[in-house]
């Protein structure tokens, strides 16, 4: 009779161990980083989402993908979850970093207008996400650059960041994805020169950077040369100012010598030597008449 006692006392323990562990389905810091989620997502008053309940199997909630293996989150789609008469979307960009082996990111099209204490940017922790395969940002609301820590997501085939706010520069560091397939920063307020087309970047055609008037290079039918040419720093500027006021310094100085001494030869030229004698003569009797008036008071 004891033998059925511990074999279901060990059987407890069991399935307590799978409880803890997750593997009813998620982990279960990745199941409450998805309520989370989906508490932001709704706030102050939304209902969309309604098969995330806690207490279920999250791998079978909409939008979330698992890894039947090990259990853990690696998709999340979520595009277009936010209803948009709840205004701009601000997320906890905390909240997606347990999922460490998120290969499929969807955000697009949620009015999300940046993460918080993020200002409207990208943060740079979505640059943590290393196991990223898919990462869709498109149609919100963000602002500010590029993360440079995307360099970061060594597996990424596909980055969509278009029809936002984004401005700045691309970083240069992008050309370092090399499995990157599918790119876009069209519709943004970015500037500057597109990256370098080497590796993958070299595939990439016009139309991943269209929309963005500030941006100059190739695959763009547009040249930086006279870009650069007129945006010049102040001190590029002021140092350009200084060397024409030199220019213009050592030129006065040189036509006003040449002028005096050309002068100077006409004169000696055109003047007799007795009427030298006469002006010096002149001189002298003045110099002497003030001298006798000098000493006469």
């Amino acid at each position: 009779m004891e033998c059925p006692q511990v074999f279901y006392f060990w059987v407890l323990v069991f399935v307590f161990q799978l409880w803890v562990c997750g593997c009813f389905g998620c982990f279960e810091k990745e199941r409450s980083s998805l309520l989370e989620l989906k508490f932001s997502i709704n706030h102050p008053n939304g209902t969309f989402l309604p098969s995330w309940r806690a207490g279920t199997d999250c791998c079978s909630w909409e939008g979330v993908g698992c890894n039947f293996s090990t259990e853990r989150v690696i998709a999340l789609g979520l595009s277009q979850q936010r209803d948009r008469r709840l205004g701009d979307w601000y997320l906890n960009a905390s909240l997606l970093l347990p999922f460490e082996e998120l290969q499929s990111l969807d955000l697009s099209y949620n009015l999300l207008s940046g993460f918080l204490d993020e200002e409207g940017e990208i943060p740079l922790e979505m640059g943590l996400l290393s196991e990223l395969h898919s990462l869709n940002l498109s149609h919100n609301q963000f602002t500010g650059p590029i993360p440079v820590t995307f360099q970061n997501l060594s597996q990424i085939e596909s980055l969509d960041l278009s029809y936002n706010k984004l401005n700045r520069t691309i970083p240069s560091e992008l050309t370092e994805l090399k499995r990157l397939a599918v790119f876009s920063v069209a519709h943004n307020n970015l500037s500057g020169r597109t990256p370098d087309m080497k590796y993958q970047f070299s595939t990439f055609t016009e139309r991943s950077y269209e929309g963005n008037p500030l941006l100059c290079g190739a695959p763009l039918n547009k040249s930086c040369i006279s870009t650069t040419h007129i945006i010049q720093s102040p001190e590029q500027e002021e140092e350009d100012d200084n060397d024409d006021g030199l220019v213009s310094f050592f030129g006065s100085f040189v036509g006003s010598y040449f002028i005096f001494l050309f002068g100077t030869i006409l004169v000696l030229y055109f003047i007799s030597q007795r009427r030298a004698v006469c002006f010096f003569h002149v001189v002298d009797s003045w110099c002497a008449f003030h001298l006798y008036k000098l000493f006469k008071l």
